[in-house]
């Protein structure tokens, strides 16, 4: 009897109390600490999948932190673009407007919502489309181009295509 009282406290009740003194720490967010149970028996198995568990728990939760604090950053960007007084166009690899603020919304008299997805070209007079072209397709292939980093005057168009305006590119 005294034998398994020893045996079933060593390798039954204090493994278990381990394991529910560390699900309790993983459960008020403590994810640095692991178990060491070694029972050589199905206990033991238990504690190397809490720890396993809280590895990805562990990242799991940093990957959400990261994802929050970039959303967070995209927002504040969001934010200072859509309150900017001059005009924001932001295009893809693919030469498609990705990005289109208030600002040009008011210059270009088209909204973002019918330029998010569309090219540059209603914005433009013809005789700059195929030069527009060519140094996208340039800039994207070299990270160079003319009109890239740097100001630039051209003429645009506005929805209506009344009227043909300079703007700064």
């Amino acid at each position: 009897v005294l034998f398994r009282s020893i045996f079933s406290r060593k390798y039954l009740l204090q493994p278990v109390e381990k394991l529910i003194d560390f699900t309790k720490r993983v459960g008020k967010g403590d994810f640095y600490h692991s178990v060491e149970i070694q029972t050589g028996n199905e206990i033991e198995e238990l504690g190397r999948s809490f720890n396993e568990m809280t590895l990805e728990l562990k990242a799991s939760r940093k990957s959400l932190i990261e994802k929050q604090v970039l959303q967070k950053s995209e927002e504040k960007l969001r934010t200072i673009i859509e309150s900017s007084p001059d005009s924001m166009i932001a295009i893809g690899r693919d030469g498609l407007i990705t990005m289109f603020n208030r600002a040009a919304e008011k210059m270009f008299e088209w909204s973002s919502e019918e330029m998010i997805g569309k090219s540059l070209e209603p914005l433009m007079p013809e005789k700059f489309k195929k030069r527009h072209k060519n140094g996208v397709k340039m800039f994207f292939a070299t990270g160079k181009g003319n009109a890239f980093g740097r100001s630039v005057e051209g003429e645009g168009l506005r929805k209506s295509r009344s009227e043909e305006h300079t703007s700064e590119l």
